[in-house]
């Protein structure tokens, strides 16, 4: 079972179960896939969100987690449905906080990755 208290998911990938997050091995691989300087821009799929893009999104998010990307992890990601995707990936951001990044009770020292950081300077700041 994976360890939500570390923002962990349980990943269904064919007939394993991994346990994936959005830690920074996981940000600095999607990051290098997508060839971005920030995780904001590699989720950017614009209006044209291809198949081929989510595939590689899953398969650097997999590696990112220390997962081996094996053939046959290769086919269970090519053989998923963008409903099975858009599902894991809605999980996976949530559990990491990753979907408050827009909202404004988001910002402050607790912050998820991506919160301005703006906020989190002033906020050090007046504690300290």
């Amino acid at each position: 079972m994976a360890n939500r208290a570390r923002g962990l998911v349980d990943f269904h990938l064919g007939d394993e179960t991994l346990e994936i997050g959005l830690g920074l091995g996981a940000l600095a691989k999607i990051e290098d896939a997508f060839g971005v300087e920030s995780f904001e821009e590699a989720l950017n799929f614009g209006e044209r969100l291809s198949a081929t893009k989510l595939m590689k999104f899953l398969a650097a998010l997999v590696e990112g987690n220390g997962h081996e990307l094996t053939p046959a992890r290769r086919r269970a990601i090519d053989n998923m449905s963008p409903a099975e995707f858009m599902e894991a990936l809605s999980e996976i951001m949530g559990r990491s906080g990753m979907s408050r990044i827009d909202a404004p009770e988001a910002e402050g020292p607790d912050a998820p990755l991506g919160a301005p950081a703006a906020s989190r300077a002033s906020t050090a700041g007046e504690r300290g």
